[in-house]
């Protein structure tokens, strides 16, 4: 259960698991008059296959205690809330549900619906009690906090139990919640203008860094030229000097305005995503893990994959085509491919492994595929799979020339061969620590992954708030990392064959756009620490 949402007159909470949200609901506030807040709940609604399990009671003790939370910030001492209209929230179920959670339901002229009555006409299997209303009276804000935290508690313990006892069907069979559209709506509302505000600060810091850089570059061949008499060319220099002085000004402005702009989305854009610890850890500290059963991907086999791939290319460091360094001999090589032994076609676990990764981040699952500020063109990211090989032999043909293929065994499996730590250390992306530095909006960055499809897969990693200190990471099967497009990492050492698959996940509002030819290594003198300090 998550806060999911809070700005300063609205606020959400979720349930979720790992296949995407389940349950949600939203509201916001009113003004606040003589210390007395109200706070209208937009709607409440549990995914099909998920009901009859506390959700709904767990959401509402949950929204209890944000709310009554949030009233300190507003100043408020009391609190009421209110529902909106339509014939959701008329069902005899819904109305039991609320007045379990303390609501008082009210019917016609208002008459008091008791708890027990209201669970009487359930038995009955009475669907609708029309005329009926649910709200939530005017309460004490501190008093009524500690209450609200223990029995929120209580509402958690009841629907785990529930869960445990009725698991979830499987998530390709779950229809798509039509709350999650109306959920991501309201949510557009109040960021695109945030959005919007980004794109235009953007533009602007743009345009004050190109008329700078222009100034700057006359400025130097005013000081240089000489076809001028001596106290025009003075003269000319000291315009130069002061049209500089003007767009360094107008640059220092327009990036204060940018990052102001970028600050004001950031929460509004976070309130898009799931999962948003571990999405403020992936910017953050660079990556962000998921453990098999986290998920929805599904794993292919790492035989699978090695069946299917039949077109391997050697990796820019340690491989063994023309282009790359040599390895010593004995030791294995580095290789990724995507490609059936027909060029033209698919390995079609790598396809489906695709297809998965756009489910589980799209807008059903996480939504970390959508930018922050992209607008119609610029609002998506792509997935692209290759398989990834290394701790394999590098194939030898005639003089002792390597062929730049992975050698396999009579039986069609993969020679192993001790590969080296992967040098030079490197962003997949773009330049190393590039996109923190520039502090751009989280979701504009590109981002890769990593899926293990064995034990022992390894990947070491320098993050972002570790000042270049290196963190080797070890996934097993089943597991995924998910790390930004600007970090520095390297791919561990291996003595043995290792299989797994690896995503470039390309934003088409980040700062720079990938080149697939080019190799983000990190300087070879400094190394990793000379990227910092990140500011």
């Amino acid at each position: 259960m998550n806060l999911v949402w809070e700005a300063p007159h609205a606020m959400a909470v979720e349930f979720r698991n790992g296949g995407g949200r389940v349950a949600l609901t939203i509201g916001c506030f009113g003004v606040v008059r003589s210390g007395h807040a109200c706070f209208s709940v937009c709607g409440t609604r549990v995914r099909d296959g998920w009901q009859r399990r506390a959700l709904g009671e767990l959401l509402m003790r949950r929204l209890e205690v944000a709310v009554l939370g949030k009233c300190a910030d507003l100043h408020a001492t009391t609190v009421e809330m209110t529902l909106p209209g339509g014939q959701c929230h008329l069902r005899v179920a819904s109305l039991w549900m609320y007045s379990k959670c303390g609501w008082q339901i009210r019917h016609r002229s208002k008459e008091a619906v008791s708890s027990e009555r209201l669970r009487g006409l359930v038995a009955q299997k009475l669907e609708v009690l029309d005329e009926a209303h649910a709200e939530y009276p005017r309460r004490d804000v501190g008093a009524a906090l500690e209450p609200a935290k223990a029995a929120a508690a209580e509402a958690l313990r009841k629907a785990i139990a529930r869960a445990q006892v009725r698991r979830p069907p499987p998530l390709t069979a779950r229809p798509p919640s039509r709350v999650l559209a109306h959920y991501f709506l309201l949510q557009a509302q109040v960021t695109e203008a945030l959005a919007e505000a980004v794109r235009l600060a953007e533009a602007d810091f743009d345009y004050a860094q190109s008329m700078l850089s222009l100034a700057e570059a006359q400025s130097t061949r005013e000081q240089k030229g000489k076809h001028r008499p001596p106290d025009a060319r003075a003269a000319q220099q000291q315009r130069w000097a002061k049209t500089v002085e003007h767009w360094a000004s107008e640059e220092d402005a327009a990036w204060r305005v940018r990052s102001e702009a970028r600050g004001r989305l950031r929460p509004a854009d976070v309130a898009l995503r799931g999962e948003q610890a571990r999405f403020a850890q992936l910017h953050t500290r660079g990556y962000a893990t998921f453990t098999r059963g986290e998920h929805g991907v599904r794993i292919p086999s790492p035989e699978t994959v090695a069946g299917e791939v039949g077109n391997w290319t050697a990796v820019f460091n340690k491989g063994v085509d023309k282009q790359s360094i040599q390895p010593r001999r004995g030791e294995g090589g580095r290789w990724q491919g995507r490609k059936t032994a027909n060029p033209g076609a698919d390995a079609p676990s790598i396809t489906a492994m695709e297809s998965d990764v756009r489910e589980w981040l799209g807008p059903d699952g996480l939504n970390w595929l959508v930018t922050a500020s992209g607008e119609a063109g610029s609002a998506q990211k792509t997935v692209e799979a290759h398989a990834m090989l290394r701790g394999v032999e590098a194939a030898v043909v005639a003089h002792g020339q390597y062929s730049g293929k992975p050698v396999r065994d009579g039986d069609g499996r993969f020679v192993n061969a001790t590969t080296p730590q992967q040098r030079p250390i490197h962003a997949d992306s773009c330049e190393p620590n590039s996109h923190a530095k520039d502090d751009a909006p989280w979701g504009d960055a590109h981002l890769s992954m990593i899926v293990s499809l064995q034990d022992n897969t390894k990947l070491v990693v320098y993050p972002f708030d570790k000042g270049g200190e290196e963190v080797p990471l070890t996934l097993n099967a089943g597991d995924i990392v998910i790390f930004r497009g600007d970090l520095v990492h390297t791919g561990a050492a291996y003595d043995t064959c290792n299989i797994s698959l690896h995503l470039y996940i390309d934003s088409p509002r980040a700062p720079h756009q990938r080149d697939a030819k080019a190799t983000y290594a990190a300087d070879a003198k400094g190394g990793a620490k000379s990227h910092w300090p990140i500011s």
